[in-house]
């Protein structure tokens, strides 16, 4: 198979959406765990797995605060965007 007419038809790679498990991953190559990370920031555990659940490769931002204010504070965990352009609204939201 050509791969090179394969790049062409579907445009730049852009890198996969997060999952749920991939950011589970992240956090354990850290050390960490998403119970931890809740708690060390001081939101609910449950919450945090809810809103990862829920936005976790979405392209769309939450629009609650603690929600985005969760999520952020993952993304910088991590050291990646659970949701495209969260990391860049900083300043914004």
């Amino acid at each position: 198979m050509n791969t090179s007419n394969l790049t062409t038809t579907l445009g730049p790679s852009s890198p996969p959406p997060l999952t749920t498990n991939k950011v589970r991953a992240l956090l354990m190559e850290r050390g960490s765990n998403l119970r931890q990370f809740s708690l060390r920031h001081g939101y609910k555990p449950r919450s945090v797995q809810q809103a990862l659940e829920r936005w976790a490769g979405r392209d769309s931002l939450p629009l609650g605060r603690l929600t985005y204010r969760m999520l952020q504070d993952l993304s910088r965990e991590i050291g990646q965007e659970i949701v495209p352009g969260i990391l860049e609204e900083e300043s914004e939201h």
